[in-house]
Order: C-alpha cells, then sequence, then structure tokens
C-alpha cells in the first residue's frame, strides 16, 4: 500500500512539474509576440495570472512533498524476501531507497521548472511594464460615451501641450 501511495504522489509531482513547464511555455509564448499582437495591459493582466497560478502549484507542491517524505518514512528499508516453495531474493534497491531518490528526483525536477517559469513570467511582465511606458502606445477599445469623452479630453490634453512646447511665446 505505501509503494502505491508513493507513486501517486510521485505523479502529482511530475503532474504539477509539467503544469509549471507549461506556464514557462506560455509566458515565452505571450512575451514574443509582435508588439501590436495585445496591449501592454493585457500582457501584464496575465503574468499576474500565470503568477499566481505558479504560487497556487507550489503551495499544492509543498503537500505533496511532504506527504511523499512521510510516506517513504513509512516503507520497509529491506527488500521483500519471498517465503516458500520458490524462495527468492528480491532483485533491486529497498523500496524506500527507490522512492526516497525517486521523490529528491522529481522536487529537484519541479523547482528547476519553477525557476525556469519565474524567469518567463518575469520577461513577460518587463514586455509588459515596457510596452505600458511606451510613448506610441495607443488606449484600448472605447466601451461607453464616458470611456469615449475621456479619451476626448486625454487628446485635447496631449494635443494643447505639443502645441505649448512646439510655440513657447504663445500663452
Amino acid at each position: 500500500m505505501s509503494e502505491h501511495a508513493a507513486r501517486t504522489t510521485l505523479m502529482k509531482i511530475k503532474h504539477l512539474e509539467m503544469r509549471v513547464r507549461s506556464f514557462a511555455r506560455q509566458a515565452r509564448l505571450l512575451a514574443n509576440m509582435p508588439g501590436a499582437a495585445f496591449d501592454a495591459r493585457e500582457l501584464l493582466r496575465e503574468a499576474n495570472v500565470l503568477l499566481a497560478e505558479l504560487n497556487r502549484n507550489m503551495e499544492v507542491f509543498d503537500a505533496a512533498r511532504l506527504q511523499g517524505r512521510s510516506q517513504t518514512r513509512s516503507l520497509p528499508s529491506r527488500p521483500p524476501r519471498s517465503t516458500g516453495v520458490g524462495q527468492f531474493e528480491f532483485w533491486g534497491p529497498p523500496p524506500a531507497t527507490k522512492w526516497g531518490a525517486e521523490l529528491r528526483a522529481a522536487e529537484k525536477s519541479f523547482w528547476q521548472a519553477v525557476l525556469l517559469a519565474k524567469a518567463e513570467i518575469d520577461k513577460l511582465t518587463k514586455a509588459g511594464l515596457t510596452g505600458m511606458m511606451s510613448p506610441t502606445r495607443t488606449a484600448t477599445e472605447v466601451s461607453s460615451a464616458f470611456d469615449a469623452a475621456m479619451a476626448m479630453v486625454e487628446f485635447l490634453k496631449v494635443w494643447i501641450e505639443g502645441t505649448r512646447r512646439r510655440c513657447p511665446n504663445r500663452s
């Protein structure tokens, strides 16, 4: 029973690792999109969503890791022996050694995936911030009359400031 639980925990950790790697791929894809594909605010929003999902997966991983360590301690440290007519020695490492090493390797791989995902999400965040600070960034789609009025006021403000800079002696 304990070996089955250890196998289940290992599969859970590997599944979490695959999800984290998919976050890294998604962040890389969005960060490498051409500038006009997405608004910078949407890139920042997506980076926040990916980071929140990454944090949730790290919490689930911590619970699985602790469960795996507990299960490893409950596994026998000697290989199984058969008794009876066809006695044989079990070939291979003891279950505690085998599953302990598997879980440690999966843990190391998971943390490498987390570091990769964090780096890619940071790149996506930087791309979003760069787009937000871009002087050529345009406003997003107008959805109401109030938004249209505010966009017009913003346009007039920028136009007046530009006119004042070009003609400093006018007031």
